[in-house]
């Protein structure tokens, strides 16, 4: 970009002719004069020191109708983009949240049972043998007791 003239300069930054002349005189902003004796400033020095006015700024923004109509369908659709990633972020962050606490409970589950040690059963007493069954009758036989049912004078068993 060609150096700028004061009268230049004044008009980019939006101050005065003299306001300019005395910053360059005080040295904060750097110009140099040419051969007729006007000053020269560089756009990137006067835009360091005044930074660029809404005036600037402005001269880039559409005129017409047509122009503000797309940019205005332009916003639109940006602005749903990003609602749509918003909700998208806050749907991945619930998920998140309830994975965490499905990890937390499950941690815990597994942590009570790797330390679960119940306390000593005591023993319970063996159940007693079921009864023997009765023997047969007995009756002297030759002198011994006997249950023999072919001994004689002895009632026979049926």
């Amino acid at each position: 970009m060609p150096p700028l003239t004061l009268g230049q300069a004044a008009k980019a930054s939006g101050r005065s002719k003299a306001g300019i002349l005395k910053t360059i005189q005080t040295g904060r902003l750097s110009a140099t004069r040419d051969d007729k004796g006007q000053w020269q400033i560089d756009p990137a020095e006067l835009f360091r020191v005044y930074p660029a006015t809404v005036q600037s700024e402005r001269e880039g923004t559409p005129v017409n109708a047509e122009q503000t109509t797309v940019f205005q369908e332009k916003i639109g659709f940006l602005e749903r983009i990003i609602t749509g990633l918003e909700d998208e972020r806050d749907d991945l962050r619930r998920r998140l949240d309830q994975s965490e606490d499905e990890r937390r409970e499950t941690q815990a589950r597994l942590t009570a049972l790797l330390t679960y040690q119940p306390a000593p059963v005591k023993a319970e007493a063996e159940p007693e043998p079921a009864p023997l069954p009765s023997p047969p009758p007995l009756a002297a036989c030759g002198g011994f007791m006997t249950a023999r049912p072919d001994c004689p004078g002895l009632p026979t068993v049926q």
